[in-house]
């Protein structure tokens, strides 16, 4: 079966999120504390269930752990987009 381009896009930023979650050593716990989820749509999230989410849901997630999508328009007249980082604190953010 042939993935469809947001399927795609799906899949890396279900990436991007995984690694940030790792990176900042957040548990599942946090990170359901921090989208005001459930623990288990976490658990989708770090088992890859790309399936589950939508595009808006994974870039909102993405923004929360301080990751702002912007869409611009090059020289060309084409769409790009990049990833800016914000810098979060997420101990003060969880209280921790």
């Amino acid at each position: 079966m042939e993935l469809t381009r947001n399927d795609k896009k799906k899949i890396f930023l279900l990436n991007y999120i995984n690694e940030l979650i790792t990176l900042n050593r957040l548990t599942q716990k946090h990170v359901a504390a921090l989208f005001t989820a459930k623990q288990p749509r976490v658990s989708d999230i770090r088992r890859g269930l790309y399936q589950r989410f939508s595009l808006e849901i994974l870039e909102r997630y993405l923004y929360i752990l301080g990751i702002e999508l912007v869409l611009e328009v090059n020289n060309q007249n084409r769409l790009i987009s990049k990833a800016v980082r914000r810098n979060i604190d997420y101990n003060e953010l969880l209280n921790l």
